[in-house]
């Protein structure tokens, strides 16, 4: 996985450490599994297929290279929620979960007043 999903993730983290004095962001956070960065109009793609996401990745922040930990989908999404390699938060097979005393992105936000939720 290249490209949008850490674009995202590395624009939380980023939003997420602001000063507490500053207004807080709303934060949205889009991850689409198997979505290649080269179809995308925001990296250069011709045609109209992204429409939405090239107009964040314009008021937004924008990486033009970024890597994943893991080649498949369980061990990245596990890796952007939480900021730990896999081997780390025990995310390493399909029927293994994270260990319960890793902190995910959205308990992380949620302490901190967010309101959390997803699709």
């Amino acid at each position: 996985m290249r490209g949008p999903a850490l674009l995202v993730t590395a624009s939380l983290l980023a939003l997420a450490s602001c000063a507490r004095t500053a207004p807080r962001p709303n934060l949205i956070l889009i991850s689409i599994d198997t979505l290649r960065a080269d179809r995308l109009g925001c990296y250069g793609y011709p045609r109209p297929t992204s429409p939405f996401l090239d107009a964040e990745a314009r008021k937004g922040v924008l990486f033009r290279d970024a890597s994943a930990v893991s080649s498949w989908t369980f061990p990245s999404h596990a890796a952007m929620f939480t900021g730990l390699y896999p081997g780390r938060s025990g995310a390493t097979e399909l029927k293994r979960p994270i260990r319960p005393e890793v902190p995910a992105l959205a308990e992380w936000l949620a302490a901190r007043g967010y309101e959390t939720g997803a699709v």
